[in-house]
C-alpha cells in the first residue's frame, strides 16, 4: 500500500549532489522517452512499407531495449533510496520499499510494455497481421507507455518541489513529456479517424463505421491531456504550458519519418525484406497522423487563454468549460474539413450528433484533466 508522501528538512545526502544526480537520471530518461517513441513510429512504418516478421525487427529492438532500460535505472534507483536514503525527501513506500512516487508509476508502466511483448507475439501468430492497431495487446503497450511518461512527469513536479525554483529547462522538459504522451495518444486515435472519415461499410470487419468515433477519444483524451497540463504548473504563471505542449508535440511529429526513413536506409535490406514502395511523406496513414495533431492547435491556444484569465474559478468550472470547448472546436474543425478533402457531407442531424458526442466526451475529459492536473500541483505544495 502507498503511504502519504513524507517530507523532511533535511535530506540524507548533500544538496548538489542530489541535484545533480536526480537531473542525470531524468535527463537519460527523457532520452530514452523519445528513442522508444520514434521506434515506435518506425514500427508503424515497417509493417506497412514491408510486412510482419519476426520479433526481432530493428525497430521492436529500439523501442523495447529503451523501456528496459528505463526499467532498469527505475529499479535501480528504488534499491538504492530503499538501502541508503531512508528518510530522504519527498519519498513514498510500496511493499517494502521506498523511493520517489515516479518510480513507482514508471515502473508500473516498464511492466506494462514488458508483458505487452510477448501478448502481441503471441496474438499474431494466432490471429495474423493486425486489422487494427486497437488490438489489446497493443492498448496494454500503449497505455504502458502513458503511465512510464506519467511517471516521469510526477518526477519531474516533486522534484522541482525539492529545488524550490522553477527553471527554463525544467518548463521544457516537462512539455516534452506532455507532449509525448500527446504523441502516443493521438497515434493511436489516428487509426479511428478513417472510421469517421471515409465511412465505407465494407472496409472495417470489427467495428462499423460511425461519425462520432473520432471526436469521441480526441474530445476525451485530448481534453484530459491539455487541461491538466494548464492546471499542473505551480502558481498557474506559464499560462502559455498548453501552447508549449502543442507546439513541441507538432515538433516531434515532424520528426517521426525522417527517423524512420533513415532507419531504412541504414538497416535494409534486412535479410531479404525490402520496401514494397518507396518511402515518401504524407501517404495515407501518415497523413491520418499529421491530421489528428495540427487540430490540435486552435483549441489549445484558446485553453491556453482560459487559463490565463482563470484565477478566480473553481477546478470543476475551468474543466467543464476548458472541456467544451475544446470538444466543440475539434467537433466544427472536423465538419469544416470534410469538403476541403471532398468527402460526403454530413446531413444536419449527423453534425448535431457529431457536436453533442465531441462536447459530451470533452466535458468528461476536461473535468479529469482539472482534477488530475490540481493533484499534479499539489505534489509541487
Amino acid at each position: 500500500m502507498v503511504q502519504p508522501m513524507q517530507v523532511y528538512d533535511k535530506p540524507s545526502i548533500s544538496r548538489p549532489a542530489t541535484i545533480r544526480r536526480t537531473w542525470l537520471v531524468i535527463a537519460v530518461l527523457l532520452i530514452l522517452a523519445l528513442i522508444g517513441a520514434f521506434g515506435n513510429a518506425w514500427d508503424l512504418y515497417w509493417h506497412i512499407m514491408i510486412g510482419r516478421d519476426t520479433f526481432w525487427i530493428p525497430p521492436h529492438t529500439m523501442m523495447y531495449t529503451s523501456i528496459a532500460l528505463s526499467g532498469l535505472i527505475a529499479a535501480g534507483t528504488v534499491l538504492r533510496d530503499t538501502l541508503r536514503d531512508q528518510g530522504a525527501v519527498g519519498q513514498v513506500r510500496l511493499l517494502g520499499f521506498h523511493a520517489p512516487l515516479g518510480y513507482f508509476v514508471l515502473g508500473f508502466g516498464v511492466l506494462q510494455m514488458v508483458l505487452s511483448a510477448p501478448f502481441d507475439d503471441w496474438w499474431h501468430r494466432m490471429y495474423g497481421v493486425d486489422v487494427t492497431v486497437w488490438s489489446p495487446p497493443h492498448l496494454i503497450g500503449f497505455s504502458g507507455a502513458t503511465v512510464m511518461l506519467v511517471g516521469l512527469i510526477i518526477l519531474i513536479l516533486t522534484e522541482q518541489h525539492y529545488f524550490g525554483v522553477y527553471s527554463g529547462m525544467r518548463f521544457w522538459c516537462l512539455a516534452l513529456v506532455f507532449a509525448l504522451v500527446v504523441r502516443w495518444v493521438t497515434f493511436l486515435n489516428s487509426t479511428s479517424l478513417a472510421l469517421s472519415w471515409f465511412l465505407r461499410p465494407d472496409g472495417y470487419a470489427i467495428v462499423g463505421p460511425w461519425a462520432g468515433w473520432w471526436v469521441l477519444w480526441a474530445s476525451l483524451f485530448m481534453a484530459w491531456i491539455f487541461v491538466a497540463s494548464a492546471r499542473c504548473i505551480k502558481d498557474r504563471a506559464p499560462w502559455h504550458f498548453p501552447v508549449a505542449v502543442c507546439v513541441l508535440a507538432l515538433v516531434l511529429r515532424g520528426f517521426e519519418f525522417p527517423v524512420s526513413a533513415v532507419g531504412f536506409r541504414l538497416i535494409l535490406p534486412w535479410g531479404t525484406q525490402t520496401l514494397h514502395h518507396p518511402f515518401r511523406p504524407l501517404f495515407d496513414y501518415d497523413l491520418g497522423l499529421w491530421v489528428t495533431t495540427i487540430v490540435l492547435a486552435l483549441p489549445t491556444i484558446v485553453l491556453a487563454l482560459l487559463s490565463r484569465w482563470e484565477q478566480p474559478w473553481s477546478t470543476r468550472r475551468f474543466g467543464l468549460t476548458g472541456g467544451l470547448s475544446w470538444g466543440f472546436l475539434l467537433a466544427l474543425q472536423f465538419l469544416w474539413a470534410r469538403p476541403v478533402f471532398h468527402l460526403v457531407a454530413f446531413k444536419v442531424d449527423v453534425q448535431l450528433e457529431v457536436v453533442l458526442v465531441a462536447l459530451l466526451t470533452g466535458a468528461v475529459g476536461g473535468l479529469i484533466g482539472a482534477y488530475q492536473g490540481e493533484w499534479l500541483w499539489h505534489l509541487q505544495s
